[in-house]
């Protein structure tokens, strides 16, 4: 699931860099409510064990608009940011 999040991020963050800011925060935002849900579902010495997983997605996500966003600017030569 995070493979297609991370995919689409990548080619939104290259079609569309100006746009993809508001969907990495749309991802960012699941991202932390998915963060805080573990917090109170879960034991405390279980949290971090849960919490590391949804961390790592949510970076893996922002690398990868990232790159596109680092992509569109190369091949085009604009600054997108």
């Amino acid at each position: 699931m995070i493979t297609v999040v991370c995919l689409v991020l990548l080619a939104v963050g290259f079609l569309a860099p100006r746009r993809s800011r508001r969907v990495q925060g749309g991802i960012d935002s699941g991202s932390d409510k998915a963060e805080r849900k573990a917090d109170d579902k879960t034991p405390d010495a279980l949290t971090k064990f849960v919490k590391k997983p949804i961390e790592n997605a949510r970076k893996a996500a922002d690398k990868s608009t990232e790159v596109g966003r680092e992509g569109r600017e190369k091949t085009s030569g604009e600054d997108v940011d």
